[in-house]
């Protein structure tokens, strides 16, 4: 509940030539604290899209066991995040690197010695997107893998990004 102060008061006006009418009566109006009322305002506010219960959880996209000749290149099966939104509604849709790699985009990561480049719908990284009549929208998010051949290095990695959604 939000409280609204507000300021009441009732004025009639009559004037005659011998008595000067106050100008300043919204000042006498505010200084009269028995002027002063409140009302309370119940104000709830629900959000246009809501995460699927099913798909709340951390986004895990694994490249599993690679060999050094199908390492570069190598796509994640996509990881499927879905929103419920009212139909119509206008999402912005971002993934950002939390390790960014020079002379990249926003999108790569590091992982490990190499880099990890994180798309959604095949190539997309930072799209607005009109949710369609079903109200439901379908992200799908895979990771590539980039090798840098220049300093190979053996064993497991790890990369970490941040995927935004604002609700235009």
């Amino acid at each position: 509940m939000i409280p609204i102060d507000y300021y009441y008061a009732y004025e009639e006006i009559k004037y005659n030539n011998e008595k000067p009418y106050s100008m300043n009566m919204p000042g006498k109006i505010i200084n009269n604290p028995g002027a002063v009322n409140r009302f309370y305002l119940k104000l709830v506010a629900q959000s246009a899209c809501q995460v699927d219960a099913g798909n709340n959880g951390a986004i895990n996209l694994s490249h599993g066991t690679m060999s050094f000749s199908e390492a570069d290149g190598d796509i994640t099966p996509p990881y499927n995040m879905r929103l419920n939104c009212n139909p119509g509604t206008s999402v912005s849709i971002k993934l950002t690197g939390a390790m960014p790699v020079q002379g990249k985009t926003m999108n790569f990561t590091r992982c490990g010695s190499s880099s990890c480049e994180l798309n959604f719908n095949g190539a997309e990284y930072n799209k607005t997107v009109k949710v369609n009549d079903t109200g439901v929208l379908d992200i799908p998010i895979a990771s590539t893998f980039h090798l840098n051949k220049d300093e190979v290095v053996e064993g497991p990695f790890s990369g970490s990004a941040v995927f935004t959604f604002l609700i235009n």
